[in-house]
């Protein structure tokens, strides 16, 4: 597709390389004389990701990204799917935080195990790309999250005078985020997706307990009628 036009040379390339590659493939990028947008890296040697050839290259790879997905809609479903596989692991499961990490590596490893139900870490991109495997998903990060979203809508549907009381305003706002959060991420990324999910772990937690809590009240309140029958 590249060789034929259909999708451009930046298509060639993954995202986020050195602007040097970016300008070769755009040498009319003007300068700016503000030298956050201009140099291509700094004193340190860390590259700027602030340059102002990424604005030009970034169309690039929308035009391409959208041209995929209109004629070849199975690749951008595919990668929807391993995005969630993804979203599912141990928020610390992350290949650039693997050496900062090593210290307390025992201790992340039976942290995963115990509060999120996922067996293994430290999966390779490439691994994450290519299977889904059970050992590396955080079950329990996946039935909390069901918990939260069905039992949140359930309560909502059985009780629709909820959107009157505050407690129900902050239950609407908390499931507001996790929806936004989950479907926002999985649809535009591939990569990061339990990063982004550990801004909500917070919320599907409190939604989880007050769904549980509401599930054993009602429990109580049936074996309590019946007693008293």
């Amino acid at each position: 597709m590249i060789r034929s036009g259909e999708l451009s040379k930046f298509a060639g390339y993954p995202p986020f390389r050195n602007p040097v590659v970016y300008l070769k493939l755009l040498p009319d990028t003007p300068t700016t004389g503000i030298p956050v947008l201009d140099i291509t890296e700094f004193p340190d040697g860390v590259l700027n990701y602030h340059h102002r050839v990424y604005l030009d290259a970034s169309n690039y790879y929308l035009r391409d990204a959208l041209h995929v997905l209109r004629i070849r809609p199975e690749l951008y479903l595919r990668s929807v799917v391993q995005s969630l596989y993804i979203f599912f692991h141990s928020s610390s499961d992350f290949e650039l935080i693997w050496g900062i990490r090593r210290p307390i590596q025992t201790w992340d490893v039976w942290w995963n195990r115990l509060f999120y139900g996922q067996w293994l870490t430290d999966e390779t991109p490439g691994e994450r790309m290519a299977e889904i495997s059970p050992l590396h998903v955080g079950w329990e990060i996946v039935a909390s999250f069901l918990i939260a979203i069905w039992g949140t809508s359930s309560y909502f549907w059985k009780n629709p005078d909820l959107m009157r009381k505050p407690h129900g305003l902050l239950l609407l706002f908390m499931i507001t985020n996790v929806l936004y959060v989950t479907v926002v991420g999985n649809s535009i990324d591939i990569g990061e997706n339990n990063r982004f999910r550990y801004v909500i772990d917070s919320f599907i937690l409190l939604l989880t307990i007050h769904i549980l809590y509401r599930y054993i009240q009602e429990r109580q309140r049936k074996v309590t009628y019946v007693d008293d029958k």
